[in-house]
């Protein structure tokens, strides 16, 4: 494993156990974060544990519709040197099919997911939202917040299909259910 790798993973360790284990105390800096916070910091660390199948590591994430989680992950994204993220229409749209290929992850927020919406499958396309029952309608990673921490949902069979790895070290995490 290189230095380089070693670090990361040991500081996402570092960020993400005491989210996920019920055990864990928090430490200060993350007992005072939100909700929200807590959900955009899975969202920024999780793109450093997924291999996409270009090869190329997931930087460019798009979002549909806005919340409060949107707004924290902006100010992560930037203070990790990240492009900002980018707003979308409908994602089903024809319109939006061209801007969604350039896109490595889309983030469907919470209230912006209707009854009627499709969620895409396209090789390189990550799909994450925290909206209840998103895995159940094709999505590939629900964020669920917990009582005393966040978990994850992963949709196995959407992700392969797509061409996405996780990372054994996510999959091993104790909150995170795969279906």
């Amino acid at each position: 494993m290189s230095v380089c790798r070693a670090w990361l993973w040991a500081g996402l360790l570092g960020l993400l156990m005491p989210l996920i284990s019920a055990q864990a105390q928090p430490v200060a800096t993350m007992a005072a974060q939100s909700g929200p916070e807590l959900k955009a910091s899975f969202i920024r660390y999780l793109l450093d544990f997924i291999e996409w199948p270009s090869g190329a590591p997931g930087r460019t994430i798009c979002v549909h519709g806005s919340n409060t989680v949107t707004g924290a992950l902006s100010v992560l994204l930037e203070t990790d040197g990240y492009p900002q993220p980018v707003a979308m229409a409908t994602p089903t749209s024809s319109q939006s099919q061209d801007q969604l290929e350039q896109c490595d992850a889309l983030l469907w927020v919470r209230g912006s997911l209707d009854a009627a919406a499709e969620i895409p499958l396209m090789p390189g396309l990550l799909t994450v939202s925290d909206a209840d029952g998103f895995i159940e309608r094709g999505g590939m990673i629900e964020l669920e917040r917990r009582p005393d921490r966040v978990g994850l949902v992963l949709n196995e069979r959407q992700l392969k299909r797509a061409g996405f790895v996780v990372s054994s070290k996510v999959l091993a995490l104790p909150q995170v259910t795969v279906r």
